[in-house]
C-alpha cells in the first residue's frame, strides 16, 4: 500500500510539473502576443516636436498612412518590409533623431535615417515621417 502511495504521489508531482512547464511556455510564447497578425511594423518619428504621423506596414504588401486623428491613406508597396527590421543593426546611429518602429510582437526598435531599407520603402510610397499629424476641425 505504501509503494502504491509513493508511485501515485510521484506521478502526480510529475504531472503537475509538466502542466506548469506547458503553462509557462504558453504564457511566454511570442505567437500568443501578436498584436496584429498582418502587421509587419508601425513606425513614427521622434525627430519632431509634435504628434507625428504614423505608417502601418502590413505583410500583404499594403500600408496605411495615418496623417490625422480621423483620416488615413491606404496603398500598396513592393519592397521587402521585413528587411527594415532585419537589417536595422547594419545601419549607423546618428544625431539627427530617430524613428520608433514597433513590430507585431510589440517589440520597439530605434531606427535612424541611415536605414536604407526604410528609406527605400518611404521613397516608394512617397511618405515623409517627419510630419506633424493634422488637426481635425470640429474636434
Amino acid at each position: 500500500m505504501k509503494k502504491i502511495y509513493i508511485v501515485c504521489s510521484s506521478i502526480i508531482v510529475m504531472l503537475i510539473s509538466l502542466l506548469l512547464i506547458i503553462g509557462y511556455n504558453h504564457i511566454n510564447n511570442k505567437e500568443d502576443k501578436i498584436i496584429n497578425d498582418k502587421l509587419v511594423f508601425e513606425v513614427y518619428s521622434k525627430r519632431i516636436k509634435c504628434k507625428a504621423v504614423k505608417l502601418m506596414v502590413y505583410s500583404d504588401f499594403t500600408y496605411e498612412y495615418i496623417y490625422s486623428n480621423k483620416e488615413s491613406i491606404k496603398g500598396t508597396y513592393k519592397v521587402d518590409a521585413y528587411k527594415v527590421i532585419e537589417n536595422n543593426k547594419l545601419y549607423s546611429v546618428n544625431n539627427h533623431g530617430y524613428y520608433v518602429l514597433i513590430d507585431k510582437y510589440n517589440n520597439q526598435y530605434q531606427v535612424f535615417d541611415t536605414n536604407e531599407d526604410l528609406n527605400k520603402l518611404l521613397a516608394e510610397i512617397n511618405i515623409n515621417l517627419d510630419t506633424c499629424m493634422q488637426e481635425n476641425s470640429g474636434e
